[in-house]
């Protein structure tokens, strides 16, 4: 696939609908400092999408996408919980939880005047990674704080935090790797607190030739990393079964979200794939699927979203909330 340009050279305003998917890509939005080398790609492990800026990028994009499709940055029943006062952990930071919200916040506000961190001043947000490069070191709301931390051993107190949430961390964890993840965010889960996960189910609908093409090389690469791709349907039977004595479950909410023919939310899909084609690409060759990476790497964005747009393909995206009991 035509991969779009990295460099930080800041797309032209034109009255003109653009072509190519460089023009759509957002390389200003950055805030963090390279304290750390970005984790690198390899044929197996949790980090095969590097955490370099083009991925913290791609992040923020589907942030906003998905916050885009769910109406929201939560589906949980937590308004009035943070209105009191709760305490907030951010699971796999990476500028793509709620959190980003309130950094967001500070840039933007001058334009639209839009404040989350005011909105629930007497919330306490904490943002946690492994990975100390995508954790921010500029100025922020005094509500939030960010710390360089392993989900799987977490250094809190049991039942420290209300509400625990992690959104779209399916490529970074095996399958194997979740109930020990949960049972470590219920470890750090007040009673009567909740969790949620959002994510993308990784059910396409309505494609062609080029969709189809897409879904066999993304499905390759996750099935080679040990993703599950029915994700959504793996954590429910999990917290239908194993988790059962944990946490009860409170619902689970599907969309559909359009790839490309919604004008706000489609462009938000469009720069999502755009930024996934280089490492996608990078994982085929490194797992030796040679005839898959030239058909994927001989495509252009152009034809591909003509078609996803005449097709009106879909991704879905879930979010699945349970309450600690």
């Amino acid at each position: 696939m035509a991969l779009p340009s990295t460099s930080n050279q800041q797309p032209t305003s034109t009255n003109e609908e653009p072509s190519r998917m460089s023009d759509y890509l957002r390389s200003n939005l950055k805030w963090f400092t390279n304290r750390a080398a970005p984790m690198q790609n390899t044929p197996e492990g949790n980090f095969f999408l590097k955490n370099d800026e083009e991925e913290v990028d791609r992040t923020l994009v589907h942030h906003g996408a998905m916050k885009m499709a769910f109406g929201s940055n939560f589906t949980a029943p937590m308004t009035d919980l943070l209105q009191a006062g709760a305490r907030v952990l951010d699971v796999g930071y990476v500028d793509n939880g709620i959190i980003s919200e309130l950094r967001l916040t500070l840039t933007r506000q001058l334009t639209s005047g839009f404040d989350v961190a005011t909105e629930y001043p007497l919330s306490q947000f904490t943002g946690i990674d492994i990975d100390s490069y995508v954790l921010p070191t500029s100025t922020m709301p005094q509500n939030t704080e960010f710390e360089c931390v392993d989900v799987f051993s977490m250094p809190y107190a049991e039942g420290t935090f209300d509400f625990v949430y992690i959104r779209a961390m399916f490529t970074y964890f095996r399958e194997e790797q979740w109930v020990d993840i949960l049972r470590e965010i219920a470890r750090v889960t007040k009673s009567g607190g909740y969790i949620e996960v959002q994510d993308a189910s990784m059910i396409f609908k309505d494609f062609g030739p080029i969709g189809t093409a897409y879904a066999e090389a993304f499905g390759k690469v996750m099935v080679a990393n040990k993703r599950n791709l029915s994700h959504a349907t793996f954590l429910t039977n999990v917290f239908a079964t194993t988790m059962r004595d944990t946490f009860e479950f409170v619902s689970k909410h599907d969309v559909d979200v359009p790839t490309c023919h919604d004008q706000e939310l489609g462009r938000q899909m469009q720069e999502d794939f755009a930024y996934l084609a280089r490492p996608l690409i990078e994982m085929l060759a490194l797992q030796g699927s040679d005839d898959l990476t030239k058909s994927i790497d001989g495509i252009s964005f152009d034809d591909a979203f003509g078609e996803f747009t005449t097709h009106k393909t879909t991704i879905g995206f879930f979010s699945l909330v349970a309450k600690r009991l």
